[in-house]
């Protein structure tokens, strides 16, 4: 495993050090900014004791991101507008806002363990209409890396809001070995369903995913000519990235989340692939201006209610 350098962890215009917060516990190291809450970096040492970056770098040629968390929509709405009750709402897209909104970093008292709050406000309620607590948390536990999500409905009427995460790591991680030699493995033998896209949007249709052997994803740019991989219907939602000798080096535990997607932009050989885990879907090709009550997989939250759903990542 040679790992790769990190380029810079500031590399988001909006980040500067002072909104950094990075947790270790002698096995791993995490950091995120307090922008969007997002992790910009995780890091673990390899045998010959050489620090290796895990965590995409946020590279502008490919994806400017690195980790994004996914809300009150995953993936895009139609003409980046939809509809509620009688009023039309403009709502970045894709993926919602919190990228780009300040979150306050909670001291936990903890060297490895970072939380983050946000709190609806007027900016927030302008472009979605529902009052909020949304707190993340990240926590290490050996070689293991756990996300965290609460929701909090602190208005009157029901909430209805999609959630997901899309950490890019780097893949190959060795780069001295071939992308296409590298793979996707379940733990178990599974025959998931492919929903099928029409471009960013979904379309009515699935199909069977075809899995060497019942367990694998041989690796191919032309899996991710379409946009993303969306896969439903997995029984043992455990997923890892391999090399090319098959040896998993990040292992995703979705089990709260009912989607798994996989994606790469299509641009110039992407040295990287998302792992996301997604409660909610994009919406319809055919459909122009959403009511956002009956968007795809919305969740819908009584007020005073909270809705938790965590995952976690295993680096051997």
């Amino acid at each position: 495993m040679q790992g790769h350098k990190e380029s810079t962890p500031f590399s988001n215009p909006f980040m500067t050090a002072s909104e950094m917060t990075r947790i270790g516990n002698g096995v791993l190291c995490a950091a995120a900014s307090s922008y969007g809450a997002a992790l910009t970096s995780i890091q673990k040492k390899n045998p010959n004791g050489q620090t290796v970056e895990l965590l995409w770098n946020g590279d502008e040629k490919h994806w400017k991101d690195r980790s994004p968390v996914l809300f009150p929509i995953v993936g895009r709405v139609k003409n980046g507008v939809y509809r509620y009750k009688d009023h039309i709402y403009s709502i970045e897209s894709p993926h919602g806002f919190l990228q780009s909104t300040h979150f306050t970093k909670k001291e936990t008292g903890e060297p490895h363990r970072m939380t983050f709050v946000l709190e609806s406000n007027e900016t927030t309620l302008g472009y979605y209409p529902f009052p909020f607590r949304f707190r993340t948390e990240y926590s290490l536990d050996g070689n293991t890396l756990r996300m965290a999500f609460d929701v909090h409905n602190t208005g009157t009427e029901t909430m209805p809001f999609a959630l997901g995460s899309h950490p890019g790591f780097f893949m190959p991680l060795d780069p001295s070995e071939r992308f296409e030699d590298c793979s996707i493995r379940f733990e178990e033998d599974e025959t998931p369903q492919h929903l099928l896209g029409d471009g960013v949007w979904m379309s009515d249709k699935s199909v069977p995913f075809p899995l060497k052997d019942r367990r694998v994803i041989p690796l191919q740019r032309s899996l991710f000519a379409n946009d993303a991989v969306i896969l439903d219907s997995v029984r043992k939602k455990t997923v890892s990235f391999c090399n090319s000798h098959g040896e998993p080096y990040v292992t995703m535990d979705y089990s709260e989340f009912r989607y798994l997607a996989l994606w790469q932009p299509a641009n110039d050989e992407p040295p990287f692939i998302c792992l996301e885990a997604w409660n909610g879907l994009p919406d319809r090709s055919d459909v122009d201006v959403t009511d956002i009550m009956l968007k795809p997989e919305m969740s819908l939250l009584a007020p005073g209610q909270h809705y938790s759903a965590s995952l976690s990542f295993l680096f051997p």
